[in-house]
């Protein structure tokens, strides 16, 4: 079972707040997943960038003084009881792991979705496509739900165990 918790500090004036929440994984999460993963991953890949790419040309600024990665894939033939899901990983630290948002074309078997990086921005990110279960579906909704709550993304330590990676691709952010 996965369990996260997420701090967010603030201060007024002497009063410091404190709010917290918690998010557990449902009984199903320790389930083993009996499946192939690689024929339920077939027809599913990041297209752009590619691997080791360094991606100064295919960045594009945003209003509010960050720069944006367009990242491209296809997606074919999803399984019914998955959804597609897109995460940034920091090269350095395999537990710093932040949901991306993507957009599905279902009539072309494509998928986009946009990553926003500071401008002082010089690291190794990996990229990963994947599907996710019903159990990594609850977590990346929290996780959305809890970034708009606190205006803050808040990294994830792991993913749950019915979330299949797909695709990864490492590239180098300016």
């Amino acid at each position: 079972m996965v369990k996260i918790i997420f701090w967010i500090l603030g201060a007024a004036a002497a009063v410091t707040t404190i709010a917290a929440f918690t998010y557990q994984l449902g009984q199903d999460s320790n389930v083993k997943i009996n499946v192939n993963s690689k024929s339920l991953c077939a027809g599913i890949s990041i297209t752009k960038p590619t691997h080791n790419a360094h991606v100064a040309d295919n960045l594009s600024d945003a209003n509010n003084g960050r720069r944006i990665l367009t990242v491209k894939g296809i997606a074919r033939n999803i399984a019914s009881d998955y959804q597609l899901g897109l995460i940034i990983k920091d090269y350095g630290n395999p537990h710093n792991i932040h949901p991306v948002d993507i957009q599905l074309n279902e009539t072309k078997s494509t998928w986009t979705g946009n990553i926003y990086f500071d401008k002082e921005s010089d690291k190794q990110v990996t990229l990963a496509v994947l599907l996710l279960g019903p159990e990594g579906n609850r977590l990346h909704d929290y996780y959305r739900k809890v970034a708009r709550e606190v205006r803050a993304w808040v990294a994830l330590e792991s993913l749950t165990s019915d979330t299949l990676t797909c695709d990864e691709v490492t590239i180098h952010i300016p």
